[in-house]
């Protein structure tokens, strides 16, 4: 039998969710046709993830915020419990982009939402 077919709104990444459903939403659907969020009004795929072990449930950020590991590998998401370490993102019309190179060519991720 054949699976439905998959719609657009699916795709969709939820950071109010925990991020143990993120996480799943993200790892079906990478590297095609690949989980989203936006960030203003640029839509980036999320393509690797993990949980961040560091983080208490709740973390103290509001769900989307991005924040930049210390050792600037990774990007943090604040999710409604715990979050999620961004390995690889890619932004709309780009090549796919390790947390590192996304900060060098977008620093302003630091602190900004992703919805």
């Amino acid at each position: 039998s054949k699976a439905p077919k998959i719609k657009k709104e699916e795709l969709h990444l939820n950071f109010d969710n925990p991020a143990e459903e993120a996480l799943r939403r993200i790892r079906a659907f990478s590297p095609a046709p690949g989980a989203y969020a936006f960030w203003g009004k640029t839509r980036v795929k999320v393509l690797k993830a993990t949980i961040d072990p560091a983080q208490s449930p709740g973390g103290g950020e509001p769900p989307g915020t991005v924040r930049v590991s210390a050792d600037k590998r990774f990007l943090t998401v604040a999710c409604r419990k715990s979050s999620i370490r961004v390995a690889e993102i890619q932004p709309e019309g780009g090549r796919p982009l390790t947390a590192h190179e996304m900060l060098n060519g977008h620093p302003d991720i630091d602190g900004a939402r992703l919805c």
